[in-house]
């Protein structure tokens, strides 16, 4: 089993001298996955209405990484096309990005530092940037969250006896959803 590696939470108790054995890290990565699933079903049950996928995917997939015993600097590329078929504000994209573009110039720094201590990023530099990157992911997934919860798609007020069909707005159709866009929601459970 591999030990915590860069950018996980996990290497930042390597980085403070701590030996975490390698069974508790794949048993912490695994929670991750499970507390991640739990979040985006959570999401998913508990939204005023139906919340995007990539909003879901942003939730499971930020968690999961967030969580794992390594962290490469291109993980978070899965996010990328996830924050823009969300259709996230700018403010909170660039913040999100920003937290990666420290991060991606810190890890390389503290790389090279390994080799010539003189020229490198300190370890403990090194650890306020991943925090720094870890607070963006939490971020974005929080935004994300918010947004799912508050949106509210308003019931258009019958303006005669007849009830005329219910329509939504523009911006509150998720493309992605395929033939269940637009569609009503419903929980259902099938058991077989």
């Amino acid at each position: 089993a591999a030990a915590a590696d860069y950018g996980s939470p996990w290497y930042l108790l390597t980085l403070a001298g701590w030996t975490v054995p390698p069974w508790a890290l794949t048993s912490a990565a695994i929670a991750g996955w499970g507390i991640a699933l739990t979040a985006g079903a959570a999401l998913t049950l508990l939204a005023p209405t139906r919340p995007f996928v990539a909003e879901v995917a942003i939730v499971v997939v930020a968690l999961a990484i967030m969580t794992g015993k390594s962290i490469p600097v291109q993980t978070t590329l899965w996010l990328l096309p996830l924050v823009a078929l969300a259709g996230l504000r700018w403010r909170t994209h660039l913040i999100w990005a920003s937290c990666e573009l420290v991060y991606f110039v810190a890890v390389w720094v503290y790389l090279g530092g390994l080799s010539d201590t003189a020229k490198g990023l300190p370890a403990p530099w090194y650890a306020v940037f991943t925090v720094v990157r870890l607070l963006g992911l939490a971020f974005l997934v929080v935004n994300v969250w918010e947004r799912a919860m508050r949106r509210v798609i308003p019931q258009p007020v019958p303006t005669s006896s007849e009830r005329e069909p219910e329509t939504l707005p523009e911006d509150s159709i998720d493309d992605v959803a395929g033939p269940l866009a637009g569609s009503a929601d419903h929980v259902v459970v099938t058991l077989t």
